[in-house]
């Protein structure tokens, strides 16, 4: 069975390669946390407890371990959200409309899961304010660098053609 490769659909501009070199490192550091903290969740336990945890944030020590007995389920299902994120921006780094599409749906889901599975105690703004900006600024790049076939090219000539030909009569 002969694999197909994914046809480029649009050229990245260098500003764009920059963004999803940049989202790349930054979701895979959450693909990297949100793995070790969902597959590795009595270690993450025995960590905050110990001592190498930073003592200024005692605070916070009681609410982690809440959220990691507790919400187990969470950082499991953001690890595989945030594989199909960065497989999304893989693609679109190669040019494919498809890495667009996981990226988005992906980056949706991944807002929606902490206010389905923590409540509205869950909204981070700021979170839904950069995702957004990534995906008006993805959407943007791709449709003003995409590669046109040649059926478009040839029904652009043709209206080219027909415009001029009405002008000169």
């Amino acid at each position: 069975m002969k694999k197909e490769k994914l046809k480029k659909e649009f050229n990245p501009s260098i500003l764009m390669k920059i963004v999803l070199i940049l989202c790349i490192i930054a979701f895979g550091i959450g693909f990297i946390i949100n793995g070790f903290v969902g597959f590795f969740n009595e270690t993450t336990k025995d960590l905050i407890l110990s001592d190498a945890f930073p003592t200024y944030l005692y605070f916070l020590r009681n609410n982690l371990l809440d959220n990691l007995t507790n919400f187990h389920s969470y950082y499991i299902i953001s690890f595989f959200l945030y594989a199909l994120i960065l497989y999304g921006l893989v693609l679109m780094l190669k040019g494919s409309r498809l890495g667009f599409i996981f990226f988005f749906s992906s980056e949706v889901i991944l807002i929606l899961t902490p206010l389905m599975i923590f409540g509205r105690r869950a909204v981070a703004l700021g979170d839904i304010m950069i995702s957004l900006f990534l995906i008006i600024f993805f959407l943007i790049q791709i449709n003003r660098r995409r590669i046109k076939s040649q059926e478009e090219i040839e029904e652009e000539a043709k209206e080219e053609i027909n415009e001029i030909n009405e002008e000169d009569i």
